[in-house]
């Protein structure tokens, strides 16, 4: 508490240091003192605010030669970013204490350093540094709220993409299943070429054929690839492409025939079914 605390009947001494009293209605919290600290400090010739500035470039210096040292001592890439944690939350709260500080004692220091009018003019004065303060405080949140939202949504989109996907690789890789399954449509009719399996296929299923290509209205392709015969469970496939989304999967399903009908391999069966449906 300052003792030479003035009234306003007496006379204006800012300016004037130490001996400066100061008026009432100027002992409040002055939050340009509290966000620009030094860059306050320079206009309200409160030059102790500096100490905020030597403290930040003393932080950069000591985390460059703590980098250094690390990497000489051979400290892991896990140990190192623990360390750094530890270390922007002890700089965190070292500035925040400072800041709280020039905060508090904002007023008085820049009554004491510099001269003033009158207490109005002090006042307007700090109040249009309080209010560029303001400003620059909800610019930082949403800058900082635009940053965050730049790198999670995109994370976000990819994941909801890749979620979408599997659904319809799973319903793409049950059709294919479905479809071997009726044999009576699959019987010798189907001639086991390219563009033989996927005349075969499109007679069950939906989508438009052209080729060797069955395109489903869902956006997935079906690409037939025959060699005559399939009697070899390595020869004839069908490569389903899941275009949707803004994302893209590929996975392959192998055909063959077993006593004039044509079946889904169970291995990619299997392995495919487990893959999407986690």
């Amino acid at each position: 508490m300052e003792n030479n605390i003035l009234d306003n009947n007496e006379t204006n001494s800012s300016g004037s240091g130490r001996d400066a009293s100061i008026p009432r209605e100027i002992r409040r919290f002055n939050w340009g003192a509290f966000f620009f600290t030094w860059i306050w400090g320079l206009f309200n010739n409160s030059f102790l605010t500096l100490i905020n500035l030597g403290y930040n470039v003393l932080v950069v210096i000591l985390a460059f030669f703590a980098g250094i040292i690390a990497g000489i001592a051979g400290v892991s890439d896990a140990a190192f970013g623990l360390l750094l944690l530890v270390i922007q939350v002890l700089v965190g709260l070292g500035d925040l204490i400072l800041r709280i500080w020039f905060g508090a004692r904002g007023n008085v220091w820049a009554w004491r350093n510099k001269r003033w009018k009158d207490t109005a003019h002090f006042n307007d004065i700090q109040r249009i540094w309080a209010i560029v303060s303001l400003v620059f405080m909800l610019l930082y949140v949403f800058a900082f709220v635009g940053i965050i939202a730049a790198m999670a949504i995109p994370t976000l989109m990819t994941s909801t993409s890749s979620a979408k996907n599997r659904v319809v690789m799973l319903r793409s890789v049950n059709s294919i299943n479905q479809a071997a399954l009726m044999n009576e449509a699959l019987e010798n009719k189907c001639i086991m070429t390219s563009s033989g399996l996927a005349k075969c296929f499109g007679a069950r299923m939906t989508g438009n054929i052209s080729g060797n290509t069955i395109t489903e209205s869902y956006g997935t392709e079906f690409s037939f690839y025959g060699d005559g015969r399939c009697r070899n469970k390595n020869t004839c496939y069908v490569l389903i492409d899941v275009k949707r989304a803004g994302g893209t999967d590929s996975a392959k399903l192998h055909l063959y025939s077993d006593r004039g009908y044509i079946k889904v391999n169970d291995e990619d069966l299997r392995t495919l079914t487990a893959k999407y449906r986690k």
